[in-house]
């Protein structure tokens, strides 16, 4: 993992557990002050050193991870390392290669239409469009495949 990367997760993880523990009593007395504050001059001396030192770092992937860490729920659009280390954020498939795989033989078969491939998938056919570029214009070829050669 990027040492920079590994600092902004730790820098956020801190400024967003500052920010869970803040809070106002019943008696308008500020809890957590003190370690919010530091969290947000900590974060600003950060991002401060980063466009000072000329370092580029995925802020948006590292405040995905802090947010990971802080919640305890996984986020499926961090795509990680054979050690597990967060690498990119990406958007997840809705197809597994299995279902890809299916989606390609039923496609073969010109009696299978789009709307029953999905449905034997078991998602929608916007999904089988986005995923399987061949069911892109595949009504077209087939009109086209079926109409006597002049």
């Amino acid at each position: 993992m990027d040492k920079t990367l590994s600092d902004a997760i730790e820098v956020l993880v801190r400024l967003q557990r500052a920010q869970d523990a803040y809070g106002v009593t019943a008696d308008n007395q500020e809890v957590g002050l003190d370690e919010l504050n530091s969290a947000f001059d900590a974060f600003d001396a950060f991002t401060k050193e980063l466009t000072e030192g000329g370092h580029s770092v995925d802020t948006d992937l590292a405040q995905a991870v802090a947010t990971e860490v802080t919640t305890g729920k996984p986020n499926s659009y961090i795509q990680r390392d054979e050690e597990g280390n967060p690498v990119a954020l990406v958007r997840p498939r809705k197809l597994s290669d299995k279902q890809l795989a299916r989606a390609r033989e039923l496609l073969d078969d010109p009696r299978q239409t789009i709307t029953s491939v999905a449905k034997d998938l078991g998602v929608a056919r916007t999904v089988l469009y986005a995923e399987v570029p061949e069911a892109n214009g595949r009504y077209a070829r087939l009109r086209s495949a079926a109409q006597p050669k002049t």
